[in-house]
């Protein structure tokens, strides 16, 4: 039988768990508020949508505006009629978050991470890369290396060509 230290221990974490839930769920119903006002016309896709917003793991340690960010990206797919399989640039960003957490980025990797975080951060300053324009070795490098991101998450592929 369990102490009653530890079973209010997991009851804790039980609730804290839950209230991520409960939080998360209110940030996709924010999202889809705006995502209505965004397509009046489409209200019936977007609301269809919702269950397609849990979190996926690359997500589960996001910041909320991260998750609200991937949220609307997908809502705006499923309002014009796209598929919601490909994943959202959050989802990628995170992606290559996680990699740079293991091991060096390689230079295009690290491009590519710093194009995507420009996308979906547009106003944000990153002091010391300022006018700073990642380079690629040929044109259509990062592009290729997107490809390669998207079918990673997809198909739960190599990460190989991504590490440093």
């Amino acid at each position: 039988m369990p102490s009653s230290e530890g079973l209010l221990d997991l009851m804790g974490q039980m609730g804290s768990v839950v209230a991520g839930a409960f939080a998360r769920m209110e940030i996709a119903e924010k999202e889809i508020d705006k995502a209505k006002d965004r397509h009046p016309w489409k209200a019936d896709l977007v609301d269809g949508a919702f269950r397609k917003l849990q979190p996926t793991n690359l997500l589960r340690e996001a910041s909320d505006e991260v998750y609200g960010l991937h949220c609307a990206e997908l809502l705006d797919r499923a309002a014009e009629g796209v598929s919601l399989v490909a994943p959202t640039r959050a989802e990628k960003m995170m992606m290559l978050r996680h990699l740079a957490l293991k091991s060096p980025l390689t230079e295009a990797t690290a491009a590519l991470y710093w194009r995507i975080f420009r996308e979906v951060f547009p106003a944000v300053t990153v002091r010391g890369l300022e006018g700073w324009e990642p380079r690629e070795s040929y044109p259509g490098e990062l592009d290729e290396l997107d490809v390669v991101v998207t079918r990673t998450i997809v198909n739960g592929e190599s990460l190989k060509e991504l590490r440093g």
